[in-house]
């Protein structure tokens, strides 16, 4: 059985207040931008990431009017999803050393391999089985949404991800294995 996701979740009300501080972290780290508390406040929580993107879109041109709105859009979104995986990590345990390293991990192996090779590999790094499932499904969701949304959409794939069971029976990350599997 396969699982498609057609939307982007928000994040879960409970996990709020750790995604604010990761969406506070990653803006910093982006650049200039800073999700300032009195902005971060406006947020009603549970915000769909497209209005958190909107918002923190509005935020760096607001900063840079120089900056393209393209751009501001493309940083937003990065920063937007880069403290979902953060939340979702950090709701599993793991510090912030750990869910900064998965975070870059997960976010350069999704571009070239099929989405279940990244949870074997965020698997085999150490995160639980689950909290990488979490953390890829959450990338799916980024990928499917941005792809339906795309003037593109006809053209672009849905990536998809098997059941965690399917994904714990073959749990070899190798490029041999992902050979046989033909992912």
């Amino acid at each position: 059985m396969v699982v498609n996701f057609d939307r982007y979740d928000a994040v879960r009300p409970a996990l709020w207040d750790a995604y604010l501080t990761h969406l506070r972290h990653y803006s910093r780290q982006w650049g200039e931008h800073r999700a300032s508390d009195e902005w971060l406040a406006t947020l009603r929580i549970g915000a769909e990431p497209s209005e958190v993107v909107d918002h923190l879109m509005d935020e760096i041109i607001e900063d840079d009017p120089d900056h393209l709105p393209g751009d501001a859009w493309m940083e937003a979104g990065i920063v937007e999803l880069e403290a979902q995986l953060a939340t979702v990590l950090s709701s599993h345990g793991y510090g912030q050393e750990e869910v900064r390293r998965a975070v870059g991990r997960a976010q350069w192996r999704r571009r070239r391999h099929a989405p279940d090779d990244v949870v074997r590999n965020l698997m085999r790094r150490g995160i639980s089985p689950q909290a990488a499932y979490e953390t890829v499904l959450k990338l799916c969701q980024w990928d499917n949404w941005h792809a339906a949304n795309s003037p593109r959409a006809a053209e672009l794939p849905r990536k998809t991800l098997s059941p965690l069971s399917e994904i714990e029976e073959d749990p070899s990350d190798g490029w041999l294995a992902r050979l046989r599997r033909g992912s």
